[in-house]
């Protein structure tokens, strides 16, 4: 998975410049963050309805 997310990456750098690119970054860097956030909120939500 992480292969075909590099892959995916490159794909879309090669046809940016360096500004846009910058701003994808960013844009990336922060959608992952939110994911992960979700994903261990959601995970601590159901470890709290299980311990109940």
């Amino acid at each position: 998975m992480i292969k075909l997310q590099e892959l995916y990456k490159n794909m879309i750098f090669r046809s940016l410049d360096v500004r846009e690119r910058g701003c994808l970054s960013v844009i990336i860097y922060l959608a992952l963050n939110g994911v992960t956030r979700a994903a261990r909120l959601t995970a601590s939500a159901r470890a709290l309805t299980v311990r109940k």
